[in-house]
């Protein structure tokens, strides 16, 4: 049994340190098998416990024997591996998104219920540079440029991706130079699913100069994050300035609107998070601009489940009563 070579970067290496345990996600396919490898690598002199989770989803008639040879592929490489079954009913629409939720539901349980706090997934360079694309033709703000975070706290466990800055080529030509097995998923070919088609349009403009590589991206991607922190702590002023809290609403000083845009945006949607209707997803650029024209106005408007109103000390918002 050969283990891989790796050198994990340092900020991984202070992350898991302070783990209880540490979870891995493993469909299977090279990314993962590649990650659950590299971890076993990277924690055997911090004798911190890993464990391998692969979620049968029950999409395909093969799954569950692709769940068994995943278990006797970790096996060989003494990873132990839980296989957890997503029950649903016939799905036909929003089948990705559905299995995906599904999917994070049943690893974070699985976390909590052994007390294993931190979960890696094994988000690539290539993933990252797909996200970005789909999220800039979303129109996302600058929290979404930002690209998939190397770390997402989750309450009390940290959503972990240490291989953001790792190309899939030079994963899966390690894996086949060592001999170690992977699924290949068809579903990743199919032209049905926006991610796929985003890859597979870089990939036919692989050799587009005007275009980023994953390298010159994730330069990008890491100004933008430095810039976005900076711009975070400038939020946190103009929001003690001119928010004032209540006990079940809050007051934004008229003369907010004369303050720069990113941080009324910003300042927008922590109204909604605190007052609107919980969601999964951060609101829409679109539905911020609009709400931002609108306290340029004097008539009540509503933004993700906030009611806004004008009254004598300023624009109060509070929950959306139905």
């Amino acid at each position: 049994m050969m283990m891989l070579k790796v050198d994990p970067p340092q900020w991984l290496l202070d992350n898991l340190a302070s783990a209880t345990g540490v979870v891995v996600a493993v469909s299977g396919g090279p990314d993962s098998m590649y990650l659950a490898l590299y971890l076993k690598a990277a924690l055997a002199p911090l004798n911190i416990p890993l464990q391998a989770v692969h979620v049968d989803h029950k999409l395909r008639p093969e799954s569950r024997d692709e769940a068994d040879q995943v278990v006797r592929w970790l096996a060989e490489y003494d990873i132990p591996t839980t296989v957890l079954t997503w029950e649903h009913q016939p799905l036909n629409a929003r089948i990705q998104e559905q299995a995906r939720e599904a999917r994070y539901r049943l690893l974070l349980d699985y976390c909590y219920k052994h007390n294993m706090n931190r979960l890696c997934t094994a988000h690539h360079a290539g993933d990252q540079r797909e996200t970005f694309f789909m999220r800039l033709k979303k129109m996302s703000g600058l929290k979404g440029l930002c690209g998939i975070q190397k770390i997402t706290p989750l309450d009390n466990i940290q959503l972990v991706r240490p291989l953001l800055n790792h190309s899939k080529k030079l994963m899966v030509d390690e894996l086949e130079k060592q001999g170690i097995p992977y699924l290949i998923d068809a579903s990743n070919i199919s032209d049905k699913y926006e991610r796929n088609r985003i890859r597979h349009f870089l990939s036919d403009k692989a050799n587009d100069p005007f275009l980023p590589n994953e390298e010159e991206l994730n330069y990008l991607l890491n100004k933008l994050t430095t810039a976005k922190m900076a711009l975070d702590q400038g939020t946190n002023v103009v929001e003690k300035l001119f928010i004032t809290f209540r006990e079940h609403y809050a007051v934004i000083d008229t003369r907010f609107i004369e303050q720069p845009q990113y941080f009324q945006e910003e300042i927008l949607r922590k109204m909604v998070n605190r007052y609107g209707t919980p969601r999964k997803y951060p609101l829409r650029q679109k539905s911020v601009d609009v709400a931002l024209l609108k306290l340029q106005g004097s008539a009540a408007f509503t933004l993700g489940g906030c009611y806004f109103k004008l009254a004598s000390q300023g624009w109060e918002v509070r929950k959306e009563h139905a």
